[in-house]
């Protein structure tokens, strides 16, 4: 089983055992889709949710009061990436794109992708570049190509990204 990380438990929410967790994801109805979690790794079935404002709101079946789910506060949120639905085509995941190497449109390597931010306007790409950061906005304009197979990114480089 591959285990991909969508989110992150919050806090409590209520005293009946529920949990509000903070999704790694813009598509918060797609949460629906999923029956289970793992948080350090056990499996955790998903009674109900319901989404409350940029957050989701899960009941797990064996949590029944606040104090059961204390212990979940802080913890990563797993699913198994064979839950994830597809994807369109141009359209991808925020893990298939960490650790990608990205170049230039001149093939000269600039670094790896160690984040992706999520931002109002677009994503942008976190990349190591000689131990400092370089941002890249995710956008047609500056994402070239971008091959998962061979884990490359070329980027167009504007004066003052590196």
């Amino acid at each position: 089983m591959d285990l991909i990380k969508i989110a992150k438990i919050v806090s409590a929410h209520g005293l009946n055992g529920e949990v509000k967790i903070f999704p790694h994801t813009d598509d918060l109805k797609g949460f629906k889709e999923y029956n289970e979690i793992y948080i350090d790794g056990e499996e955790l079935e998903i009674i109900s949710q319901k989404i409350a404002s940029k957050f989701i709101v899960l009941k797990l079946k064996g949590f029944d009061y606040i104090d059961d789910v204390k212990r979940l506060i802080d913890k990563d949120v797993f699913i198994d990436k064979a839950q994830m639905p597809s994807l369109e085509e141009g359209e991808y995941y925020i893990h298939e794109l960490i650790a990608m190497e990205v170049y230039s449109e001149a093939d000269e390597f600039i670094g790896t992708v160690k984040d992706v931010m999520e931002t109002s306007a677009n994503h942008v790409l976190v990349v190591d570049h000689d131990g400092k950061e370089a941002l890249i906005p995710f956008v047609k304009a500056f994402i070239k190509e971008l091959d998962l197979k061979h884990r490359k990114i070329k980027v167009k480089l504007i004066e003052g990204i590196l």
